[in-house]
């Protein structure tokens, strides 16, 4: 599980505030609680590079149109 520090220098050094604005964007899923009833939460490894791969993607998309 990777933890929203993590997340956010994945996804190019992001702010906090950018990485819950795409949060409530639906840009990406919200994390999950690592606990039940705790205050930790993460996303899962596997969820945050395929988050990559699609902007990836979608990048060379655009680069190919042009």
């Amino acid at each position: 599980m990777l933890r929203p520090k993590e997340v956010r220098r994945r996804l190019g050094d992001i702010s906090n505030a950018t990485l819950y604005d795409w949060i409530a964007k639906g840009k990406i899923p919200p994390p999950v609680k690592l606990v039940e009833g705790g205050n930790a939460s993460g996303w899962s490894e596997a969820t945050i590079d395929a988050i990559i791969e699609k902007r990836v993607a979608a990048t060379s998309a655009i680069a190919q149109a042009a």
